[in-house]
């Protein structure tokens, strides 16, 4: 049977034996474990502080570069736009992003490398850097180093070139970027000295608008002048060729020279039917003139002496007078008259020779409009000839036309070309480009790293974390009963009596008085 008292004990006991934290119980656990807290947060602190101390100093050194809007951003190339021009919707920010690529370029980063030495970059030529001597700069041991040397006593590295350090320095120690919706690029560079920084960034920069100009460089102009040449040589030897042909068919346009030949052909065509009518009624008048000759049987050309108008117009005269007289005589005498016959036997002799100097005339003009019609004829055949032989050669003319037009244009094309090659060439030469430093590579002499504020605060608050870890970790590894509550919930007894631990020192003052009393 259980007693009374064993169940007032049992009542006593507490029902939850989880321990519960609080701040009272945290700090008698700091309490009772000071020491080693203490300890550890003075030794993180002092570790803290010898860091400070040992680790090396970086600086930084800052540039900025505009890239503003220029030919290398809205012009193509000459050789580009030979052929067919393909449009191309290009934005700032990718020709931002290729001037960052350039900067952070491996090719770059090796001309730093050969113009200022591996030496430099990697701090072992203390001479070449102003700046590398300063306290500022100076550190007791370089951590990567000491690392690559500890690990190196127990795997085999490979051999790197003094070199090869130095770029895969600068690929750590700089970089660049661009806000957004901004034309600036800023470049940092960190090193150990602030003289150093400022002189990489320097060298980069410089270098980097070198590697500008020769990337955006056109190297066409001796292509495209070469091309001109051959194509002016081409030229002039068509241009000769086609003046030739035209001077041996005598024309200059061919299309002017066919509507020449066709209007003298209408024209000789009108003047050939004119003179075929003319030739056939001075035909008709002949006949009509031989047929009222009495003595048709003698020949016309008998007796005939050429006269002139003025003679004829005399004997018409002549004959008017004489046909008058007859007419009067008529009237006063008998038809068989001897003075009636006799002025009838002059106006026949007279009107024979008028008819004969009249049929002269007419065989006079028959002779002339048939010479007349046979030129007509020999130049209407000489001019169907030339146009023919226009025919025959408009083909040519309009191909060695068509020829010598293509090489002019194409001649002009390619000497423009070849002046856009040559003023680009001149503008390379004289390092015109679209990027300008608005900032130079700045020179401070505060250290970058490390920070002092940020370090103390990471170190004071390792500090007190570890003190109190090392205090929960002692207080977890301690088996003995420390606290009343420790024994109620180990033993499930309650306490009656707590009586607490004196140091012998503190009961000296006890015992004496004890012992005067």
């Amino acid at each position: 049977m259980i007693s009374n008292v064993e169940r007032g004990i049992t009542r006593s006991l507490p029902q939850d034996a989880t321990p519960s934290w609080g701040v009272r119980d945290v700090l008698r656990l700091l309490f009772r474990h000071k020491r080693k807290s203490a300890g550890v947060m003075g030794l993180v602190l002092l570790l803290t502080f010898v860091g400070l101390m040992v680790a090396p100093r970086t600086y930084v050194s800052e540039a900025k570069l505009f890239i503003r809007i220029g030919r290398e951003s809205v012009s193509l190339d000459p050789a580009a736009a030979v052929g067919t021009t393909v449009s191309l919707q290009d934005s700032r920010e990718t020709e931002i992003r290729s001037v960052i690529d350039v900067l952070q370029s491996r090719v770059l980063l090796e001309k730093v490398v050969q113009r200022l030495g591996a030496a430099t970059i990697l701090g072992h030529d203390q001479s070449s850097s102003p700046g590398a001597s300063d306290s500022g700069g100076r550190h007791f041991f370089n951590p990567r180093q000491l690392a690559k040397t500890v690990l190196g006593w127990f795997i085999r590295l490979d051999t790197v070139s003094p070199e090869e350090q130095a770029v895969r320095v600068l690929q750590r120690t700089i970089w660049a970027e661009a806000a957004k919706k901004s034309s600036v690029v800023s470049v940092w560079c960190k090193a150990g000295s602030p003289h150093l920084a400022q002189r990489i960034l320097q060298t980069l920069v410089e270098l980097y608008r070198d590697q500008h100009v020769a990337v955006n460089a056109t190297e066409s102009r001796a292509f495209f002048e070469k091309q001109a040449d051959q194509l002016r040589a081409e030229l002039l030897k068509a241009t000769q060729e086609l003046g030739e042909l035209k001077s041996r068919l005598g024309i200059t346009s061919v299309a002017d020279q066919r509507q020449l030949l066709e209007s003298q052909l209408t024209a000789l065509a009108k003047d050939i039917h004119d003179t075929a009518a003319a030739l056939s009624a001075a035909e008709r008048r002949l006949a009509a003139l031989r047929s009222s000759s009495s003595d048709e049987g003698q020949d016309d050309s008998d007796g005939l002496i050429a006269t002139s108008q003025t003679a004829v117009d005399q004997m018409r005269d002549t004959l008017y007078r004489l046909q008058i007289q007859e007419g009067e005589l008529q009237a006063k005498y008998q038809p068989e008259h001897p003075a009636l016959m006799a002025v009838r036997e002059q106006v026949r002799d007279v009107e024979a020779i008028l008819r004969r100097q009249a049929i002269k005339m007419e065989r006079a003009q028959i002779e002339t409009l048939r010479a007349r019609l046979e030129s007509l004829e020999k130049s209407r055949n000489q001019a169907q000839a030339e146009l023919l032989e226009l025919n025959q050669n408009e083909v040519i003319v309009a191909q060695l036309e068509r020829r010598v037009e293509l090489l002019r244009n194409t001649y002009q094309k390619y000497s423009e070309l070849a002046e856009q090659a040559r003023v680009a060439q001149a503008l390379d030469q004289e390092r015109v480009t679209n990027v300008k430093v608005v900032q130079p590579a700045s020179f401070v002499s505060k250290a970058a790293s490390p920070k002092l504020s940020i370090v103390l605060s990471l170190g004071v608050i390792a500090a007190l974390f570890g003190g109190l870890t090392v205090a929960v970790v002692a207080e977890l590894l301690d088996s003995t009963f420390q606290t009343a509550e420790q024994v109620e919930r180990a033993l499930y007894l309650p306490v009656l009596v707590s009586i607490p631990k004196f140091r012998p020192e503190y009961l000296q003052p006890v015992d004496a008085k004890l012992q005067r009393t």
